[in-house]
C-alpha cells in the first residue's frame, strides 16, 4: 500500500493523539523523539500502549506508525519495549546511522512481535537516512542491503543542517541550497533502487496551501510517492497531490488502451506525441495510483442521505476523507443533495446520492451489499435515523 500522508503527533498529548480519529492522513507518525521533551519521554511510554491498544490494527483506518528515538540515545529500546504490545504498523527510526541500524532495528522487531504473538514481519520500518554527515554519504548502502521490513525511506534537511552548523538550508529565494538537493536525490533515487516508497521532507509552513501544493506537485512529478505533515491541514493536500489528476488518468488510459489494442507495437502516435514501453509502464502505475482515489478511502452507505440528519452525516463524514453513498426517496432532492456533497468532497466522485425508496432494513441491507461487491469495503451503514448498522454479512 502506498502512504502519501504521515502526520507528526507527540505521543505524550492525550488531546492531540485523538486527532487521529478525525484526520484522514494515511499514516500517523506517533513522535516520541523531537516532539517530546526529556522529562516527558516516560509519559509517552506509559501514554501510547493504551492509546495504540484501543485501536486494534484490524480496525484502523489509517496506519499508527511510531517515531522512537535514536539507537544513540538511552531511549530507543525502552521505547520499542512499551509500544510492541499495541501492534504499531510501522516504526520510524530516525538519524539512521546506515543499514546496520536497520538492521539492529529488525532484530529488536523479530524478538517482540514472538514474544507479544505478532505476525513475524508485520511490523514495518522507515528510517531518515540523512540527519547526519555521515548517514547522509552512506545513503547508497541501502541499495544493496536485504532489509524486507524497510516500506521506504525518507529525508530531513533540519538535523543536518544543525549537524553542519549551517545558518540555513534554503537561499534566499527558499529553494533548498546544493547540499540537501543532494541528499534528497540520494534518497529518492535508493529509495526507487530498493523498489520501496520514497517520502519527502515537510513542508515547514503550514499556513501556505499553495505553496504546498506546489511542492507536492514538484515531488510527485520527480518521483516521490509522499510527504511528512506537520500539521492537520496540510494532509488533504498531500493526499490529493500525490496522485494523479483526472486529466493526467484520462490521457494514461487513452495510451494504455493504444498499447493494448495493438499489442505488437513498441512505440505508437496519440495526439502528435510517440510513447514508447517505459512510457506505457508509467501509465500503468498512474492508473493504478488514480484508482486508489476510491478504494483506499473508508465507505459509508447513509439512507435518507438527501436532507436533515442523514445530509448533515454524510457532510461530515466527506470532511474527514471518507466516501459517501447516499440514498433518498425524492428525486430532485436526491440531485441536489447531491451536487451539495460534490461541492465539498475532495473529489465529486466521493460522493453519489442514489433515488432508493427502502422501506425494510433488509433492504438497505440488500443495497449496501450491492455496493460492497463493487466497492470491496464498506466501513459504516447509517440507517435515516442515524443509527449505524454494525454489520452487512
Amino acid at each position: 500500500m502506498i502512504l502519501r500522508s504521515w502526520l507528526f503527533i507527540p505521543a505524550d498529548s492525550e488531546k492531540k493523539l485523538d486527532k487521529t480519529d478525525s484526520v484522514a492522513a494515511d499514516a500517523f507518525l506517533l513522535d516520541m523523539e523531537d516532539s517530546v521533551a526529556p522529562l516527558r519521554k516516560q509519559v509517552a511510554r506509559d501514554m501510547l500502549p493504551e492509546f495504540l491498544a484501543a485501536r486494534p490494527k484490524a480496525q484502523r483506518r489509517s496506519q499508527l506508525w511510531v517515531r522512537i528515538n535514536p539507537f544513540e540515545s538511552p531511549h530507543a529500546l525502552e521505547d520499542l519495549a512499551a509500544i510492541l504490545p499495541g501492534a504499531p504498523d510501522g516504526i520510524m527510526l530516525p538519524k539512521a546511522a546506515g543499514p546496520e541500524d536497520v538492521r539492529r532495528l529488525s532484530h529488536c522487531l523479530d524478538a517482540l512481535e514472538v514474544a507479544h504473538g505478532l505476525e513475524l514481519g508485520s511490523t514495518r520500518i522507515l528510517p531518515l537516512v540523512t540527519e547526519t554527515p555521515a548517514s547522509a554519504l552512506g545513503v547508497g548502502a541501502y541499495v544493496h542491503s536485504e532489509l524486507p521490513r524497510v516500506q521506504g525511506l525518507s529525508w530531513g534537511a533540519e538535523d543536518l543542517s544543525a549537524a553542519l552548523s549551517a545558518s540555513a538550508n534554503c537561499d534566499e529565494s527558499g529553494e533548498l541550497d546544493f547540499t540537501y538537493k543532494w541528499v534528497r536525490a540520494q534518497t529518492l533515487l535508493a529509495a526507487h533502487a530498493m523498489g520501496a516508497q520514497a517520502v519527502d521532507a515537510v513542508f515547514t509552513d503550514f499556513r501556505d496551501p499553495a505553496g504546498l501544493a506546489a511542492a507536492c506537485r514538484a515531488s510527485r512529478r520527480e518521483g516521490f510517492s509522499g510527504r511528512m505533515a506537520i500539521h492537520p491541514a496540510q494532509v488533504e493536500v498531500i493526499n490529493a497531490e500525490y496522485l494523479p489528476s483526472e486529466e493526467e488518468a484520462a490521457l494514461a488510459e487513452k495510451i494504455v488502451a493504444a498499447f493494448d489494442s495493438q499489442p505488437g507495437l513498441g512505440t505508437i502516435g496519440i495526439d502528435g506525441k510517440m510513447y514508447d514501453m517505459p512510457h506505457l509502464k508509467q501509465e500503468r502505475r498512474t492508473l493504478e495510483l488514480y484508482r486508489t482515489r476510491m478504494t483506499d478511502r473508508p465507505v459509508a452507505v447513509i439512507t435518507g442521505a438527501s436532507a436533515g440528519v442523514g445530509l448533515a452525516t454524510a457532510k461530515a463524514l466527506l470532511v474527514i476523507g471518507w466516501r459517501v453513498i447516499g440514498t433518498g426517496r425524492d428525486a430532485e432532492r436526491c440531485a441536489r443533495a447531491q451536487t451539495e456533497l460534490q461541492g465539498i468532497a475532495a473529489d465529486p466522485a466521493l460522493a453519489v446520492v442514489l433515488q432508493a425508496d427502502l422501506a425494510e432494513m433488509s433492504e438497505v441491507v440488500g443495497l449496501a451489499k450491492d455496493i460492497l461487491s463493487l466497492t470491496q469495503r464498506v466501513d459504516a451503514l447509517i440507517n435515516n435515523a442515524g443509527g449505524a448498522c454494525a454489520s452487512i454479512d
